[in-house]
């Protein structure tokens, strides 16, 4: 984070001298302004909230005027506010944008292209989010309807070839004495007819043509790409745990900076579903860390962060490395994140 270190010391830092005084023209102003950032906020960014730290970063950024602004999930740990906040002031900007974000909303509001990867392939499409995904979803069923038709076509050629191939076997008979009586004057007689009109080499042609364009056919039906799409619920068989109550959390103070978070009583019970919702900075991760480390010690508890921590996953390799091979297939198979936390 060297490049931040100075950009973050003050919104228009004008990095002279101890890189410590924030610059407070019309730019920087408007920007604290418009995304809330406090004036302390760059001396105590270890203490910022995620959210407050992505609104401090975005400002910083802005206020540089680069040419060029990639921004890497930017909406990612906001509030409502926030993210109406930084998607105004990313509209605001006047250069060449690379966004890369999950916030559908997001892209639609400021995107004029979008790339699309899949497959091993990225492909452009003009418009926001939901306007390449509509293009896709109709290049999709129109791949689908040139596919469905291709298979068509080929089981209808497949089987006049099929057809074609029997009435030419039969015209190679004709022309052939060699199962003939020889006394079968008649017989010999068909097979010269046949050879002197031609019609046994009409259905070998017949035949031939036939071949060729069935050959065509499978070449269009594997020329046809239809991406396979996997849609439907995805379920998980979980039983709830034995215990009918988790935790107690008697009334709790936690520290937030200079401010204190007072936290009345509560339970978890064992088919709780709690939201814990709060304006950025509010303390909500720092309340679920502690209610977390409080938890019986016998309750399996995992634990999901915002932004791992370097140790945190320097720790979770160090585990994945401990595991036998097969458990260690396992987490593999189902990602890294059990191993962050017990």
């Amino acid at each position: 984070m060297s490049e931040w270190g100075n950009c973050r010391l003050g919104v228009g830092s004008d990095l002279s001298g101890d890189g410590k005084c924030a610059a407070y023209d019309r730019d920087a102003v408007a920007l604290r302004r418009d995304l809330d950032v406090e004036d302390d906020w760059p001396w105590r960014h270890d203490t910022l909230s995620c959210g407050q730290q992505k609104r401090l970063q975005v400002a910083c950024a802005l206020w540089q005027r680069p040419d060029l602004l990639v921004m890497d999930e930017p909406t990612n740990h906001v509030d409502v506010p926030t993210r109406e906040a930084v998607t105004a002031a990313l509209a605001r900007f006047k250069g060449v944008g690379l966004l890369i974000s999950h916030d559908r909303a997001l892209l639609d509001a400021l995107c004029s292209q979008c790339l699309f990867m899949a497959a091993g392939q990225v492909t452009a499409r003009p418009g926001g989010y939901s306007q390449g995904r509509g293009q896709e979803q109709l290049e999709r069923e129109t791949a689908v309807r040139r596919r469905d038709q291709a298979k068509r076509e080929r089981k209808r050629l497949a089987g006049e070839a099929q057809r074609r191939r029997e009435e030419a076997s039969r015209a190679a008979g004709m022309r052939s004495c060699r199962n003939l009586d020889p006394k079968d004057h008649s017989g010999k007689a068909r097979v010269k007819l046949a050879v002197y009109t031609g019609k046994d080499g009409v259905a070998g042609k017949l035949s031939s043509r036939m071949e060729g364009r069935l050959s065509r056919a499978e070449e269009t039906l594997a020329s046809v790409k239809v991406e396979k799409r996997y849609d439907g619920d995805l379920w998980m068989r979980a039983e709830p745990s034995a215990r009918k109550v988790l935790h107690r959390q008697p009334e709790l103070t936690l520290a937030l900076g200079e401010r204190r978070l007072l936290v009345p009583p509560f339970s978890v019970g064992n088919a709780d579903h709690i939201a814990l919702t709060g304006p950025n900075g509010a303390g909500k991760t720092t309340l679920v860390s502690e209610v977390a480390r409080r938890i019986d010690p016998t309750v399996r508890v995992l634990v999901i962060p915002p932004e791992p921590t370097a140790e945190q996953c320097r720790d979770a390799l160090s585990r994945l490395a401990s595991l036998d091979s097969r458990s260690r297939g396992r987490v593999l198979a189902v990602g890294f994140l059990p191993l962050l936390f017990r």
